[in-house]
């Protein structure tokens, strides 16, 4: 969830559910009180680049960006806390 709330229109698309609801729910709740969370801590660095693809041996081409958006998303959803974290939920062996 927390990749979407990292977006930019997350607040109106939080107004956007409670609206067609027409009252607040958990979900609700749950939303509002992480896009109130410091912009660090929702919408941190990204733990992998592409150059961490490229130095784990992978080949630059259109399956990066789908690898970059997993990457990410497993972060933001705290599947992932470290760089070696993502890359292993990526299919990528920690380097030694």
């Amino acid at each position: 969830m927390q990749p979407l709330l990292a977006h930019a229109g997350a607040v109106e698309l939080i107004d956007l559910r409670a609206t067609h609801l027409n009252e607040p729910d958990a979900t609700d709740r749950f939303c509002r009180e992480k896009v109130l969370l410091p912009a660090e801590e929702l919408d941190p660095p990204p733990l992998v680049e592409g150059a961490d693809l490229i130095a784990a041996g992978a080949k630059p081409g259109p399956a990066f960006k789908e690898l970059l958006a997993r990457a990410r998303a497993a972060q933001l959803d705290g599947e992932a806390n470290t760089k070696s974290e993502a890359m292993r939920l990526l299919g990528f062996a920690p380097s030694e």
